[in-house]
Order: structure tokens, then C-alpha cells, then sequence
């Protein structure tokens, strides 16, 4: 028990050196990674220094205003005051939850140091964090299930009029994965992940094409918003990890062959790696975040982890991905809209579900002792 506490105090210390580092590293970002912080802080503060803008960006400025009890008149004031904040709020996990495993408290100092480079500021995202958090809350709650699967939809439905317009996908989403993994939890035999995969993106590929005959012009929306972001960046030093469509061409059958692979590199970016090594902390980053959405999914379909809250807060995080896999135009902006998921992934990829566990054959155990007894025969004569 003692060495468990003293575990946790020694990442929960770990912890505010990640939040120091990684406001140390804000001070030396370009301007290029707080271009809507900064609009955000300009229009907050009536200065003028950028022009105002309106619709979420207006919204969101009004609620920073509102709560600015500080004064707070610069980004990085409120980078270290929201910072300090929030980091303190989410540590609290580190002691109520069960033991972390040696590589997730390396995945937790890493999503120390990116929320507070993206998130934990002043901006959409923050308000974005605040909505999975409550979203979060619902779905621990003790309402019945169709209650809480209704509340939260309401909940991203209000996202999407105020903040972000694309979480009425998200919305769309979560109700289609609950309804089939509860189906497929329902069954007597236990379900293989590709085979709910392939579901979930059955699910998608019916989406897409009953869209594009019901909604043509919300489907071009959905469809060309990647291409439409990225269109004239190629090359741009501020977008050096575009995720452009592999297929160019806005037909429905390509949009179809461009959602998986997309889809793919976002979960598995290797391509990171060939534009330099500063790139790598982040590949390492999304692979564990796969690996640990993989364990739980796993776990879900096997039946091993019960409680309906657990595939509630699971379809959260999955009908956030689906919908990313639509949008993001690069992988930056990718990072940054995925640590503001970070209250609800946080439950999944900390529990002990998502334990790593090197297993090491007995057989192989006695192999090692004996070369290690040879080699301590060996370094005797040699003595």
C-alpha cells in the first residue's frame, strides 16, 4: 500500500514538471500554434491588434470574457493560470484511479505536456474539454442508459450550434455505435474486433451514401471540408503535416476509399517519421494511443469489462474519432483536438484494461540463467 502511494505522489510531482516543460515550450512555439488563441485574447481584450471575428469565435470570447475575474490580458497569462488550474483538476485521477502501469504514466506525462500547449489556454479547445468532461459525468451517472445516451447527444448538439458545427456527426455516431455494441454485446459468443470494425465502418459507408442522396449539400460539406482547408497549403511552412486525400476527386466511390486510409494514418502516423525526428514524440504518442483504444475495444467485445457506463464512454470516443477522420487537415490540428477528448479517453486508456503485461516463458527464463551462469563460469577463469 505504501509503495502504491508513493508511486502515485511521484507522479503526481511528475506531473507539474510536465506542466512547467511544457510551458517553457509555449514560450518558444511559433506564432503559428496560437494563431486562434491569440485572435481570441485580442478580442477579449477590445485591442484591435487582430480583427474580430464572428459566429464560435464570438461565442467563445464572450464565455472567456465572462470568467476573466484575473484581469487577464495575454495568452500566456492565461496559459499559466488555466494550466495551473486544469492540471490540478485532472491529477485528482491519478489518486482515484487504479494503479497506472510503468507506460501509462509515460502516456500521462506526455498528455500533460500537449494539453497544456493546446488545450489548457484560451480558446475553443478549452470549451471543447469542458463539454467531454460533462458528457463524462452523464454517462458515470446513475440515470438509466437511454437517458444518459439522450442527455449526451443534447449536449453535442448544443457543441455543434455554438462551438463547432461538426459534432452533429458526432452526435449521428454515438447513437449508431451504441446501438451495435450493445447488439453485438447482446450475443452469446464473444465478438471479434475486426468484425466490429468492419461494422463500424459499414456504418460509416451507409452514412456517406445515404447522405449524398437525402443531403447532397451537407454531404459535400462533410466530404470536401479536408480539401477545401487544405487547398493552396501545400508547401506552406505552416503545413508541413498536411493529411491530404491519397485519391483526389470529390465522387462518392472515392470518398469511400479515402475514409479508411485516412483514417489509418491518423491512428498510425508513420509518415510522420520521414519528416524529421521532431516528429517522433508524436508518432510514439498516437501508437499508444491506438494500442490502448485497441486493448479496450477488446475488452469491451469479450464481455470483460461490464457496466454500461464503460461502452457509453467508449461510443463518446469512437464517434469523435469517426468524425475526425472526415475533417482534420493536418496532424497538428489533429493532436490538438484530441487531447481535448482527453476526459473521456483518459477513463478508457488509464484503466487496467490497457495494463501492458510482458509475458516471458519459463522455458525462456532458464535459458537466460544458464548463459548467465556460464558467462559468471567464464569471467572466474578469466579472473
Amino acid at each position: 500500500m505504501m509503495d502504491t502511494s508513493r508511486k502515485k505522489t511521484t507522479l503526481f510531482a511528475l506531473t507539474f514538471v510536465a506542466f512547467i516543460a511544457a510551458k517553457v515550450l509555449v514560450l518558444n512555439l511559433p506564432p503559428k500554434y496560437f494563431y486562434d488563441n491569440n485572435r481570441i485574447v485580442s478580442m477579449v481584450n477590445r485591442d484591435g491588434a487582430l480583427s474580430s471575428w464572428t459566429g464560435s469565435y464570438q461565442t467563445t470570447a464572450e464565455v472567456f470574457d465572462f470568467i476573466n475575474i484575473l484581469k487577464l490580458n495575454s495568452m500566456l497569462e492565461w496559459s499559466i493560470v488555466l494550466g495551473l488550474i486544469f492540471t490540478t483538476f485532472i491529477s485528482i485521477f491519478i489518486f482515484t484511479n487504479c494503479e497506472f502501469d510503468f507506460y501509462q504514466e509515460l502516456f500521462w506525462l506526455c498528455c500533460i505536456v500537449l494539453l497544456n500547449i493546446y488545450v489548457f489556454n484560451i480558446g475553443k479547445d478549452l470549451i471543447q474539454f469542458c463539454f467531454f468532461f460533462t458528457s463524462f459525468l452523464i454517462a458515470k451517472s446513475n440515470l438509466s442508459t437511454s437517458i444518459r445516451v439522450i442527455s449526451i447527444s443534447i449536449l453535442f448538439y448544443i457543441e455543434s450550434v455554438y462551438f463547432r458545427s461538426y459534432f452533429i456527426l458526432v452526435v449521428v455516431f454515438f447513437v449508431a455505435i451504441i446501438i451495435l455494441t450493445m447488439k453485438m454485446r447482446s450475443n452469446n459468443t464473444k465478438a471479434k474486433p475486426r468484425t466490429y470494425y468492419f461494422y463500424i465502418l459499414l456504418t460509416v459507408y451507409v452514412f456517406l451514401i445515404m447522405s449524398s442522396v437525402l443531403f447532397p449539400e451537407q454531404y459535400e460539406d462533410v466530404t470536401n471540408v479536408r480539401a477545401g482547408v487544405n487547398d493552396g497549403r501545400e508547401g506552406s511552412a505552416d503545413a508541413a503535416t498536411l493529411i491530404s486525400n491519397v485519391i483526389p476527386g470529390n465522387s462518392l466511390l472515392i470518398a469511400l476509399i479515402n475514409y479508411p486510409i485516412n483514417a489509418l494514418r491518423m491512428l498510425i502516423p508513420l509518415e510522420l517519421l520521414i519528416k524529421g525526428v521532431a516528429y517522433i514524440p508524436f508518432v510514439v504518442f498516437q501508437l499508444f494511443a491506438t494500442f490502448y483504444l485497441v486493448q479496450y475495444s477488446k475488452g469491451i467485445l469479450n464481455k470483460s469489462i461490464t457496466g454500461s457506463h464503460n461502452y457509453i464512454i467508449y461510443s463518446i470516443y469512437l464517434s469523435f474519432l469517426l468524425t475526425s477522420f472526415f475533417f482534420e487537415p493536418d496532424f497538428g490540428s489533429w493532436v490538438r483536438h484530441e487531447m481535448a477528448a482527453f476526459p473521456v479517453f483518459q477513463f478508457l486508456f488509464f484503466s487496467k484494461y490497457c495494463h501492458i503485461t510482458i509475458n516471458i516463458k519459463r522455458n525462456t527464463i532458464k535459458s537466460i540463467s544458464l548463459q548467465a551462469q556460464e558467462a559468471q563460469k567464464h569471467l572466474r577463469k578469466i579472473l
